[in-house]
């Protein structure tokens, strides 16, 4: 495990910023991804365990997805501006309800695809 560490770290700089202040630590042990991140990632693996007994049939209205982004996106630029301090726990939790909500979209997108690609052959 130890050696799949850097491999891991360099993967998820790609897309999270990784600041350490910014990072999980649960006994003494940091995330490699950033509090926002791991609520993304944790909404993901949630939801994927809970699609394997119900599977949404149709997209949430746009209007989640839009709500759910401009929030996680005010948090971002208050926090950036110190309107008020960086919160690991509000990170966390913009993170995880976009992260849900995307999740959705994603599924139901390759649900789509599959399904258009099938129907096909």
């Amino acid at each position: 495990m130890i050696y799949f560490y850097p491999f891991a770290k360099q993967s998820y700089s790609l897309v999270c910023h990784q600041d350490q202040k910014k990072l999980i630590e649960v006994g003494g042990c940091r995330s490699l991804v950033c509090a926002r991140c791991t609520g993304i990632y944790l909404s993901a693996l949630i939801l994927s365990f809970a699609f394997l007994f119900k599977q949404p049939k149709q997209n949430p209205p746009i209007k989640y997805f839009l709500f759910t982004g401009i929030l996680m996106l005010v948090d971002v630029i208050f926090s950036s501006l110190k309107v008020y301090n960086y919160s690991k726990t509000i990170a966390l939790l913009t993170g995880i309800l976009f992260g849900s909500v995307l999740f959705i979209y994603f599924c139901n997108g390759l649900n789509f695809l599959f399904t258009k690609t099938t129907n096909r052959n």
